[in-house]
């Protein structure tokens, strides 16, 4: 009898020590969890945070193009490594939003340059604002060009051709507007004139 409580004395003791031994994992696995939460976080903040400097740099009128180019690169971009499957996506993005970034501080001074980034940007991956962004800095590079009707024309239809290519794209009133311009400066009625019935008629006012 006393042999046979050692033994039992024995296997609770072992099951209390698997006890504390899993107790101990998850605790471990918590705080391991909490880490790569909290690591996320700062990493998402940080995206936002370099971004929001990137528009800054954009819009400080008292910066002259050289000198908010020399600020962008300047920054820092951000690492991400949150041992998601999305990481690469994420830093891919950045990147565009750099590049896109700074065709618009080229947009104004130096429209080609603006183009020749935003056609790289959409060719790496079709979007919206760099297609349309590219449309206008082709107009604003060539709008007083003396071949220009022949420029506008190849342009509107590469635009026409690489539309197709993103995804749900939509016109808003900015596309609206540099068509409208487009079509209007090579005197293209009828394609002004297509362009503009199927114009929504919330955007009419702003037109005016």
């Amino acid at each position: 009898l006393e042999e046979d409580e050692k033994e039992l004395l024995k296997r609770e003791n072992l099951k209390k020590e698997d006890s504390n031994i899993d107790e101990k994992k998850d605790i471990n696995t918590i705080r391991i969890d909490l880490k790569d939460v909290l690591k996320s976080k700062i990493q998402a903040f940080e995206q936002l945070q370099y971004k929001k400097d990137l528009v800054d740099i954009y819009h400080d009128g008292s910066k002259t193009l050289e000198e908010k180019l020399e600020a962008i690169n300047r920054l820092n971009l951000p690492s991400i490594n949150t041992k998601s499957f999305r990481d690469n996506e994420l830093q891919l993005e950045l990147s565009g939003y750099k590049g896109f970034i700074t065709a618009l501080i080229h947009l104004d001074e130096k429209p080609l340059t603006a183009y020749e980034i935003l056609r790289r940007l959409n060719q790496n991956k079709p979007n919206h604002q760099y297609l349309i962004n590219m449309l206008r800095a082709y107009y604003e590079a060539y709008k007083d060009d003396v071949n220009k009707k022949e420029k506008f024309e190849h342009i509107i239809t590469e635009y026409k051709r690489l539309e197709d290519k993103v995804e749900n794209y939509e016109k808003e009133l900015y596309d609206y507007q540099i068509l409208l311009a487009l079509y209007a400066d090579i005197d293209d009625f009828k394609s002004f004139s297509e362009l503009w019935s199927e114009l929504p008629k919330v955007y009419y006012y702003d037109l005016y």
